[in-house]
Parts: C-alpha cells; sequence; structure tokens
C-alpha cells in the first residue's frame, strides 16, 4: 500500500517543483525590468501580484462562475486605476487648452553648475513674457488637480482593495 502512495506524492512535489520555478521566472523577470527607488515599483509590484492572482483564479477557482467573474472584475478594475497612477498622464489630459491659450511648456534636465546632478527644469520660452506670470499660476493649478486626480484614483484602488481583498484569495 506504501509503494502505491510514493509516485503520487512524487507526482505532486514535481508539479509543485515546476509550478514554483515558472513563479520564480516571473517574478525574476518583473524585477529585472524595475528599481527599488521609484513609487511606481511599489505600485507595479502590487499590479503583478494582482495579476497573478487574478490569473490564478481564473484558472483554478472553485466557487461559481458569477463569483470568479466579480472577483475578476474587481481585481482587473484595481489594476486599471493602479496602471493609470504609474502612466501619469493626468497633467497631459488637462494641458491641451493651456497650450493653446499660453504656449507649449517644455520640461528638461539641465546640469547644475559644479555638480555631477541635473535637476528638472521648466522652459517657458514658448510663453509670451506678458502672459508668463498668468501661465505659471494656471500650470500650478493645473499640476495640483493632475496630484488630486492621481490620488484620488490610488484611494479608489486602495478602497476596491479594502473591501475585496479577503475574497480574492479563496
Amino acid at each position: 500500500m506504501k509503494n502505491e502512495t510514493k509516485p503520487v506524492k512524487r507526482k505532486v512535489a514535481f508539479a509543485r517543483s515546476k509550478q514554483e520555478r515558472i513563479r520564480k521566472k516571473k517574478y525574476a523577470r518583473f524585477m529585472q525590468t524595475n528599481y527599488d527607488w521609484d513609487y511606481s515599483y511599489i505600485l507595479d509590484l502590487l499590479r503583478f501580484k494582482l495579476r497573478m492572482t487574478r490569473e490564478y483564479i481564473q484558472k483554478n477557482s472553485l466557487c461559481e462562475k458569477e463569483a470568479v467573474a466579480e472577483k475578476i472584475r474587481k481585481i482587473a478594475e484595481t489594476e486599471a486605476y493602479l496602471e493609470k497612477i504609474v502612466g501619469d498622464n493626468y497633467l497631459f489630459a488637462l494641458i491641451d487648452d493651456f497650450n493653446i491659450r499660453y504656449g507649449k511648456v517644455k520640461h528638461c534636465f539641465e546640469k547644475i553648475e559644479n555638480s555631477s546632478n541635473s535637476r528638472f527644469a521648466t522652459d517657458w520660452s514658448d510663453v509670451a513674457p506678458e502672459k508668463l506670470e498668468e501661465a505659471k499660476a494656471v500650470y500650478a493649478t493645473l499640476h495640483e488637480i493632475a496630484e488630486q486626480q492621481r490620488k484620488d484614483d490610488l484611494r479608489k484602488a486602495f478602497d476596491i482593495m479594502c473591501e475585496q481583498i479577503w475574497d480574492w484569495w479563496d
């Protein structure tokens, strides 16, 4: 009787070790393209884990189809918010009218004198001098709006997670 169960245990152990190798390869690929110093890394890691969870639930869930579909929809919605935040195109969505009214503002990195470092700089050269102060104030407001939109989306993603996360692993 013992000999009959050993091959099954070996097959299960082999299947699990194969699954682990596959998971480790996925993590390794993820780690190669992300850096620890950036906030987007945290969000990308969260998106990565959500995607892995969503795919696992899709393939292996024991729940009813409707319940699985709802879990997957909520996970995908959270992933979409996080992707939008990492993409950080909030300002670009607001800037068209500004560009028409004031001119295009450019951004670049400029070298700091007597240093090997650079700093982020804003080039206002396309803005008419008589509109410069007004343009700077409007641009600052647009930045504040974009930042608030980004925070709102992060809050929405975390609210979904706080509400749903306990069901995602079942």
